[in-house]
């Protein structure tokens, strides 16, 4: 019976998300739940379970990073299109824009109003607010003056695109892109911003979707879909990057993903610096194991397991 009630479950979460034609998308942060444990997955995204809500005066992870997305998308809409944007940004460090930008985002994320004395902030949340604006006075906005080869496209974009995976079908991912730029080389890249320990290297592109270390691999999974959808939509390869606000400001720092697995023609591992990734060399392996995990996903002969 128990084998019955899953494969039951299976079915529904298949229809559920291949109804892309009403304009349901699938959220990476979803299948990556699934990748990382497909009972967690049912929990979440088939039985809607949700944990109790905790009630807190302090921000907490996932406000810190809502917080720090909004200030970024605060200042880079306003250089939107332009090339080369050095100039732009030290103008920024020259003035108080990022200090504003940081308010703005904590009065109307955490707040919740539009308008508030930063005298009445309390203590842990001047804290906050000083961290987030040292992340992207000595960090994030240095990174990206030091490496000027590029024009940002857009901020906090809508994306998606229908990955065929057999039969007729089509699942549709998609997301919220932090940022896109389009680099003077003519290719784009993928920025997300994150606020946690960097993970920056795979083991080949197998290791996100199989291994007991894949869950450590979710955010590189994440911008490798993004990266996917933008490479099919815009037409052009995509390099993925992931900027880490507590490290960025390192000198040794890279945001580019580090593929530790690669191999040169001969077969040998290649050296650390020649294995930065770029979706079109990885594409077509990259959205086979996709595919092969969604249709796991919809076999109906298998429950969700941990």
């Amino acid at each position: 019976r128990r084998e019955l009630v899953m494969r039951e479950l299976a079915r529904r979460s298949y229809i559920h998300y291949l109804r892309y034609v009403h304009g349901s998308s699938w959220v990476d942060t979803a299948f990556a739940r699934y990748v990382a444990c497909p009972m967690k997955f049912y929990f979440a995204s088939v039985a809607h379970l949700k944990s109790a809500d905790e009630l807190t005066e302090e921000v907490d992870n996932p406000m810190f990073g809502t917080i720090l997305h909004a200030a970024m998308q605060y200042l880079y809409e306003k250089i939107e299109g332009v090339a080369n944007p050095a100039a732009q940004l030290k103008h920024m460090l020259d003035t108080n824009e990022v200090e504003r930008a940081v308010a703005q985002a904590i009065n109307k994320n955490y707040l919740n109003k539009t308008d508030v004395d930063e005298k009445l902030y309390t203590g842990n949340l001047m804290l906050v607010k000083n961290i987030i604006i040292s992340y992207i006075r000595n960090g994030i906005i240095p990174y990206d003056i030091n490496h000027n080869n590029f024009a940002v496209e857009k901020v906090e974009e809508d994306i998606e695109w229908a990955l065929p995976i057999g039969g007729g079908l089509e699942v549709m991912f998609g997301g919220i892109a932090d940022r896109i730029d389009s680099m003077d080389d003519g290719n784009i890249r993928v920025v997300d911003y994150k606020t946690g320990s960097p993970h920056l290297s795979m083991d080949g592109i197998i290791s996100l979707f199989e291994g007991q270390d894949r869950s450590r691999y979710g955010n590189i999974l994440q911008t490798m879909i993004y990266s996917m959808v933008l490479n099919h939509t815009r037409q052009r390869n995509v390099y993925p990057a992931l900027y880490y606000a507590r490290n960025i400001g390192n000198d040794d720092f890279s945001p580019r993903l580090i593929d530790k697995g690669a191999k040169d023609d001969s077969g040998k591992r290649k050296r650390a610096d020649n294995c930065e990734v770029d979706y079109a060399t990885y594409a077509e392996e990259f959205e086979q194991n996709l595919k092969d995990k969604l249709n796991e996903l919809f076999n109906f002969e298998l429950p969700f397991r941990r």
